[in-house]
């Protein structure tokens, strides 16, 4: 289902669990967003969030802290609750 959902070319955020309020969200980068260049453990991502894979051209990663952003990537995010506002502003500059 992940992988399905992150070939999408939009921003995409979708509640998968209403008990939980587990949510994924696709975030795909570009040339000069905020986050391209930097690594993982570089960003503060918001409490309750995790990257749970990138997408990078035909491959899918699986991240680690190290990990450098480049433009191109699809991050496909869990998070509880609704963190987009501030994930866009993290990862895109809005």
């Amino acid at each position: 289902m992940i992988e399905n959902e992150a070939f999408l070319k939009t921003v995409t955020s979708q509640e998968t669990d209403c008990q939980t309020g587990l949510r994924q969200m696709q975030i795909d980068l570009q040339g000069q967003d905020a986050a391209v260049g930097r690594t993982l453990e570089e960003l503060s991502f918001p409490a309750q969030t995790i990257v749970g894979c990138i997408l990078r051209q035909d491959e899918l990663l699986i991240p680690a802290g190290s990990t450098r952003l480049l433009s191109g990537d699809s991050l496909v995010i869990l998070m509880r609750g609704n963190r987009e506002p501030q994930l866009r502003t993290l990862l895109k500059g809005e």
